[in-house]
């Protein structure tokens, strides 16, 4: 049997970058079998990916060449999968440059003979034994040490088609990555998503064990820009962002939250709040029969691409909102806090200290306590998916090797219950 992987480079408009990085994928990537190259590019700016298209052409070593407008990365991918035709799929980001060699001989070995590996990654850094706080586990699969990963990566990987094509779905916009996990992991509880959990349900590794050496590297912005054009042109242009607001109006800042009625230019807002007190309303000042109709600035999925140019925030402020997110989605709103700071930018935020609410409330007020803790769910939003303390929030803060110059635990707004604040500014 003649051996077949299929090769996918997603692009979109970036010639620059993809003349770097593409020989470095071809010369790194070695295989005695076939390998079926494939090209997909996301029309972002026109004249750019005309330039990508005639380059690739020019190459004579595409088998597949497909073009769209940016509709999302998981529409992207999916176009792309209708055209494989072998078991394993390398996919790879236009902007990743491959530094040592990958032998796909050994990865095919690996993944033919342990059923139970679906997706074999390539790391873009040493190989920690955590992410976020969540523990790694090495494991010996075909005779080579993997590392498991928690989620399905878009980065440099080897896909098993057979498991992903099935369960794939056309998302819309540029989160496709974390609906694709959300979507693997339905119904797992994050306490119960060990190590054991992924290697037995999800089978996604690193190859190489704890402190493998990068295969690679991340030359690109962060943004992929594969999302509709009329999000990705978006510009609130705004320096100051109140994330997950609810039903508190932050003076002097851009008020984002999923629920709420969006402002009217000349609505006057009667619930207006600041730093220092920023409960002071809580709605109780609006007439009853505004109450429940909160006003937010914008109405935002903060899971999905934030329409803010990156570099033009000078400051964020999200309170007891985090610990409403998976770890996974918690990952992604923290990228785009990142992606949107300007250097010397700062975060702030707080969320719930279990540990002393515990100790404060467990024989004096259990039901307050567990209210605390798991949060009223009295609607889809009102859950706690979550918790954090100091070092598992740094974890998550500095994941993906985010850069800050300082991060500093301390009360950022006063509240009658025990929590964790603090403020972390932009390197």
């Amino acid at each position: 049997m003649k051996k077949i992987i299929d090769v996918m480079i997603d692009s979109g408009s970036r010639p620059e970058i993809l003349k770097e990085t593409l020989p470095t994928i071809i010369d790194n990537l070695v295989f005695s079998g076939k390998l079926r190259w494939m090209f997909h590019e996301a029309i972002i700016n026109k004249e750019k990916s005309e330039e990508n298209i005639e380059w690739i052409k020019s190459l004579n070593m595409f088998d597949v060449i497909e073009v769209n407008e940016p509709v999302g990365q998981a529409i992207s991918i999916g176009n792309i999968l209708e055209h494989c035709k072998s078991k394993y799929l390398f996919h790879i980001e236009d902007d990743y440059i491959i530094k040592r060699n990958i032998d796909l001989d050994v990865m095919w070995d690996i993944i033919e003979n342990a059923n139970d590996v679906n997706q074999l990654i390539f790391h873009r850094r040493k190989t920690m034994p955590k992410v976020s706080g969540w523990e790694k586990g090495m494991y010996v699969k075909a005779n080579h040490v993997l590392t498991t990963s928690p989620h399905w990566r878009f980065t440099p990987a080897l896909w098993r088609l057979s498991f992903i094509k099935p369960k794939w779905i056309r998302w819309e916009g540029d989160n496709g990555h974390w609906a694709l996990n959300k979507m693997l992991q339905e119904g797992i509880n994050p306490v119960t998503k060990t190590h054991e959990w992924v290697a037995n349900n999800m089978g996604t590794f690193y190859y190489g064990p704890i402190n493998e050496l990068a295969y690679c590297e991340h030359v690109g912005s962060g943004f992929s820009g594969r999302l509709p054009k009329k999000v990705a042109q978006q510009d609130i242009g705004l320096e100051k962002l109140h994330i997950c607001c609810g039903s508190v109006y932050l003076d002097g800042y851009c008020n984002v939250d999923i629920q709420g009625k969006k402002r009217k230019p000349d609505e006057v807002v009667k619930n207006k709040s600041t730093l220092k007190n920023y409960y002071n309303n809580p709605l109780n000042k609006v007439p009853k029969e505004d109450r429940g109709k909160f006003v937010v600035d914008e109405k935002w999925n903060i899971l999905s691409l934030w329409p803010v140019k990156s570099e033009s925030v000078k400051s964020i402020i999200m309170i007891q909102s985090i610990e409403h997110f998976l770890p996974s989605e918690a990952e992604y709103i923290v990228n785009e806090v990142y992606r949107v700071l300007i250097p010397g930018g700062e975060f702030k935020f707080d969320f719930p200290n279990i540990v002393k609410t515990v100790h404060d409330y467990s024989e004096v007020d259990f039901d307050f306590m567990t209210r605390l803790i798991y949060c009223n769910h009295k609607d889809k939003y009102s859950i706690h998916k979550c918790c954090y303390n100091e070092e598992k929030f740094t974890n998550l803060l500095e994941f993906n090797n985010r850069k800050w110059s300082k991060i500093e635990f301390k009360d950022i707004i006063e509240h009658e219950y025990p929590v964790i604040g603090g403020i972390a500014t932009k390197w």
